[in-house]
C-alpha cells in the first residue's frame, strides 16, 4: 500500500461517526457555563435584586472595573464571589458583571435609600458592606470598589435618603 492510500484511509476514518464529539463537547461546555451562571445569580440574590433594582447609572462619578464583590441573599448561606464593575453616582451604586457571566444577571442600580446596616472600614484593604432592603441581600465590596462606594456614601449617601448605621437590626 502506498503512502497516499494510507493517508486517504486515515482521513476517511477521521470523519466517521466520532467526528461530532468535539462539537457536542463544546455545546455541553456552553450549556454548563450558562447553567452555572444562572445558579450563582439565583443563589447570590442577584436575580431577586434585578426584579426591583435593574438599571445603570445615568452619569457615573466613579468606576472600578473588576472590583471584589460578595453577595448572599440570606446570612445563613455561603457567599458568592464576583469580579464586578462598580459605578457610583448620585442615584446609587451600580453593579454589573463581565460579559461572560451576564446570563441571568442584569446590571443593577442600588439606590442610596435602599442601603441599610452600612459598614465602611478603611485600612490596608478597605471594606464596605451593606444590606439592600427590602430584598434582604447582603453585599460586601473590598479594595478599590469599597473605597469608591464608601467615600461616595460619606459624601452623598447620608444626605440622599439613605438610612445611617444605627446598630439596630432591620425587623
Amino acid at each position: 500500500m502506498s503512502l497516499v492510500a494510507v493517508f486517504h484511509l486515515r482521513r476517511e476514518r477521521d470523519f466517521g461517526p466520532r467526528a461530532g464529539i468535539p462539537i457536542v463537547a463544546m455545546l455541553w461546555a456552553c450549556a454548563t457555563m450558562l447553567a452555572v451562571s444562572v445558579m450563582l445569580a439565583a443563589k447570590s440574590g442577584w436575580i431577586r435584586l434585578a426584579r426591583r433594582c435593574a438599571g445603570e447609572p445615568v452619569r457615573a462619578d466613579g468606576r472600578v472595573a473588576f472590583g471584589s464583590l460578595r453577595m448572599n441573599r440570606s446570612r445563613a448561606m455561603d457567599r458568592v464571589r464576583y469580579r464586578a464593575h462598580v459605578t457610583v453616582s448620585d442615584e446609587g451604586v451600580g453593579l454589573s458583571l463581565p460579559t461572560l457571566y451576564t446570563f441571568g444577571a442584569r446590571p443593577l442600580l442600588l439606590p442610596w435609600a435602599s442601603l441599610r446596616e452600612r459598614s465602611y472600614r478603611r485600612g490596608v484593604q478597605d471594606r464596605f458592606s451593606f444590606l439592600v432592603w427590602p430584598e434582604v441581600v447582603e453585599v460586601k465590596l473590598r479594595g478599590r470598589a469599597a473605597r469608591l462606594a464608601g467615600e461616595a456614601w460619606e459624601r452623598r449617601g447620608r444626605y440622599l435618603g439613605a438610612i445611617p448605621l444605627t446598630g439596630a437590626r432591620i425587623p
